[in-house]
């Protein structure tokens, strides 16, 4: 137990993601669940077992696809989304810094394939770097607000993206 190895925890940037792309006809229950557990399932955990009084922040990686979706990623993009409103819900009732992080697609790590890279580039969404993206997240956590529950880090058309999901 590390609250009673170290007497707090002050900070936790929670990551856990897996993704199982296939189109939702070809996808099995199974695999649905094991994508949404992992993300989403273990933010709960994480707020049954974490004492908020002691934290300084909690950071939730969620991404873009929660906002805006990807071909093959009902599931993954279901996660982010209750990841989100987990973040929020966490927000009103806790007295440390909530975030939701919201990231863009990173270059070189995290869960892009070639095919995806291509869609994002037809798309003009660029990579992120990861050095760039880690100064980013330390950035957010130094200076971010409470209340300020999602936020977006990458470099893409989101806003127009936003506004033409809002005009179907």
């Amino acid at each position: 137990d590390l609250y009673a190895e170290f007497g707090r925890i002050d900070g936790v940037i929670h990551g856990a993601g897996i993704i199982e792309d296939k189109l939702l006809v070809d996808k099995s229950p199974d695999s649905f669940a094991r994508v949404v557990a992992t993300k989403a399932d273990s933010v709960f955990l994480l707020s049954r077992h974490l004492r908020p009084q002691s934290l300084k922040f909690l950071v939730l990686f969620s991404s873009v696809a929660g906002r805006f979706g990807n071909p093959g990623q009902c599931d993954y993009t279901a996660a982010n989304e209750i990841v989100n409103k987990m973040a929020r819900f966490l927000d009103a009732r806790w007295p440390c810094r909530v975030v939701s992080v919201n990231w863009g697609p990173w270059a070189r790590e995290g869960m892009v394939s070639p095919a995806l890279e291509r869609q994002f580039a037809e798309r003009g969404v660029r990579l992120i770097d990861p050095e760039q993206g880690v100064a980013a997240l330390l950035a957010e956590i130094a200076g971010g607000g409470r209340g300020e529950v999602e936020v977006i880090l990458g470099d893409g058309p989101w806003g127009a993206v936003e506004e033409e999901a809002c005009a179907r």
